[in-house]
């Protein structure tokens, strides 16, 4: 099989005014808990111009070597501010 899961989703920012980093990271996890994909990437709030909004983030994800099964898809947001917040989001899929 040489299927691959894209995504993408925004992830959005309401703090201005003072610099920081959000971190990204992306993790497919199989039925029995073994992390099979993982990817880590970082926004900056300059790239916003000093004002709130979002980030456009996407990923592709390699299907080719996982068995068939159950896995969860988890994208983890966090700010590198002390009260900046964090979410994150899990998708179920099964590959056939």
């Amino acid at each position: 099989m040489n299927n691959t899961l894209a995504l993408f989703t925004d992830i959005y920012d309401n703090v201005k005014g003072q610099a920081h980093r959000v971190m990204i990271k992306t993790t497919v996890t199989a039925d029995d808990g073994t992390v099979v994909f993982t990817s880590n990437d970082e926004r900056r709030s300059e790239e916003l111009g000093g004002k709130t909004g979002g980030y456009g983030y996407s990923a592709t994800i390699p299907l080719k070597d996982l068995a068939r099964g159950r896995y969860v898809l988890r994208v983890s947001v966090e700010s590198s501010l002390s009260k900046g917040g964090n979410a994150t989001r899990e998708l179920e899929f099964r590959i056939q």
